[in-house]
């Protein structure tokens, strides 16, 4: 498979964070007053949420390009999972610490968080949890939520890793859709079955079944990209308010399927090699720090503005976004590869480690 084409991937990457971290941004702007309600309602009306669901779509479409690297055996699954949760879990354990750090450094700033106990170690420990006060399925770290699908993923992939190659990803598609049914016939109040119900589940189905158009044909004519991309985000535009939460796999997964198609199929539409494409691939490595750092940029920095009086609400925004992605590259390049590579070294005896190709996704 052609690195250079897989690197549009990581551009994705960049462009999912960047539209959820836009829509904090302005979100930030409003609470703060820097904006009226008018223009953050007629702002809102775009999804930028919807960069989540993009994510889900490329975890299904990475776990599906790399669990062919993988021997159908125990020792396969083991190193699997483990590499899975270096990528994932010491980052997050960080920034949910960070979190709690906060909430007992400014009890009255952060007041939409509560420490209890359970639900700090299920927050740690990838277990969806109601969240003391309002009952939602929250972690410590709001945007953790994601996660939790996040690691269910992996531990469903990680069981189809004893399977034949040839069915891997077909078997995930199945498996994931089942745990969907299973959810279904669990109590609806119950959390392990509006957990295990929602449709955004299947959103990582789209990501394995665009993988396997793109192993089959890595690239389209860039006219029929960019009309997947425009009619992904036009669809996001009618679909929003009219498909409830419930329905989000298919009133926001489905857009997002075709945006997503549109960039990867493109190559990402930067030259093959160049500053641009170099710093977009950065920023599309960073993103996972940028998804879990963000808030701890633009929230400060918005009280910080206000109480300076500076209004400037367009300034805000852009100086807000452009921290959060400067302080995302120093995430990146000195907290998340220094625990990855902490913990890859202690890595258990018996389990082997193989680097991934650094042009793959991750």
């Amino acid at each position: 498979m052609n690195d250079t084409k897989i690197q549009s991937v990581q551009i994705l990457r960049f462009f999912a964070a960047a539209m959820v971290v836009f829509g904090h941004v302005m979100m930030e702007a409003n609470k703060l007053g820097l904006i009226t309600p008018a223009t953050y309602l007629l702002i809102d009306m775009f999804p930028w949420g919807a960069g989540v669901d993009l994510f889900f779509i490329i975890s299904g479409f990475i776990i599906a390009y790399v669990s062919q690297r993988f021997e159908p055996s125990p020792r396969g699954v083991a190193d699997f999972l483990v590499k899975r949760l270096v990528r994932i879990a010491p980052l997050y354990w960080f920034y949910t610490l960070l979190m709690i750090a906060a909430v007992l450094a400014f009890p009255q700033a952060i007041r939409n968080t509560t420490l209890d106990p359970a639900h700090v170690l299920a927050s740690l420990l990838f277990v969806p949890w109601p969240r003391p006060g309002d009952l939602a399925l929250r972690p410590v770290l709001g945007q953790g939520w994601t996660l939790n699908y996040e690691m269910l993923f992996y531990l469903l992939a990680s069981l189809c890793v004893l399977a034949s190659r040839a069915w891997r990803e077909w078997l995930l598609a199945g498996v994931v859709l089942l745990t969907i049914l299973v959810g279904l016939a669990l109590p609806e109040k119950s959390v392990a079955g509006a957990f295990l119900s929602h449709t955004i589940l299947i959103e990582f189905v789209f990501g394995i079944l665009l993988f396997k158009a793109f192993a089959a044909r890595p690239s389209l004519p860039i006219p029929l990209c960019i009309g997947l991309i425009i009619a992904g985000l036009l669809a996001w535009f009618v679909l929003e308010p009219l498909v409830s939460d419930y329905w989000r796999g298919f009133g926001r997964g489905v857009p997002a399927l075709l945006v997503a198609a549109g960039i990867i199929f493109s190559g990402g539409f930067l030259p093959e090699a160049g500053p641009m494409r170099r710093l977009s691939i950065l920023l599309g490595d960073a993103s996972y720090s940028l998804y879990l750092s963000h808030t701890f940029v633009i929230i400060p920095l918005g009280h910080v503005w206000r109480a300076l009086g500076i209004g400037m609400p367009a300034a805000y925004v852009a100086v807000a976004t452009f921290a959060a992605f400067a302080a995302s590259i120093v995430s990146y390049l000195v907290i998340e590869r220094s625990l990855a590579a902490m913990f890859r070294s202690s890595r258990p005896a018996g389990v082997p480690g193989r680097p991934e190709s650094g042009a793959a996704p991750r």
